[in-house]
């Protein structure tokens, strides 16, 4: 294979963990390839920053305290967890900070959509592809966007964006630049010509 036909998410760092979206399930290898070089799936820390095992293990010759992370699968072992490194979409976009990936309906895992639990998306993300159902994180009127959730859909329209195209959803406020630009157009445009009539008469 000399190239790569597409990725699963827009933010190409992004994979997540087998089950939890259908895109990146579609890549059963890469998903594969993360847990051999130890690299945390998206929305996980390491393995190894998690507290250990610690269970207390006797063999003929051998004794040691589990260093695996507590609720690991498999035998208990006396070396840290393989998975080391964390998410490079994780470590780039944390979670919280203004650059969150998880705002950008690109980038959420199928099983994501429609959970308010999830960050809400940018402005933009909902233009591009809808609103996804994320309420939470990052939002500092969440209760506002919760209430509008719950609200008919005249008010999610309102509020939301509305549907002109396919799956398209533009905001009331773009729908309406135009207007605004026009206006504004119309306002700076007369006072410049009342400006100017006056320093005219006053010649």
């Amino acid at each position: 294979m000399s190239e790569i036909a597409q990725f699963p998410h827009c933010d190409q760092r992004i994979l997540h963990a087998p089950s939890e979206c259908e895109f990146c399930d579609g890549h059963p290898e890469w998903q594969e390839l993360r847990k051999a070089w130890g690299i945390a799936f998206t929305g996980y820390r390491p393995r190894i920053t998690l507290p250990e095992c610690g269970r207390k293990v006797t063999r003929p010759g051998l004794a040691f305290s589990c260093r695996q992370a507590r609720g690991h699968d498999g035998d208990c072992l006396p070396v840290p967890e393989h998975e080391a490194l964390p998410c490079p979409a994780d470590a780039a976009r944390p979670p919280g900070s203004g650059s969150d990936h998880r705002r950008w309906g690109g980038n959420k895992p199928t099983s994501a959509k429609g959970n308010p639990s999830w960050p809400a998306e940018t402005a933009a993300s909902r233009m591009m592809y809808g609103d996804m159902g994320g309420r939470t994180a990052g939002r500092k009127n969440t209760k506002f966007l919760l209430k509008i959730a719950a609200a008919p859909a005249g008010v999610q329209a309102l509020f939301l964006g509305l549907k002109l195209s396919g799956a398209v959803r533009w905001p009331w406020w773009a729908v309406l630049a135009p207007a605004w630009v026009t206006a504004a157009c119309l306002v700076v445009g007369g006072g410049i010509v009342f400006a100017a009539l006056g320093t005219w008469g006053r010649q």
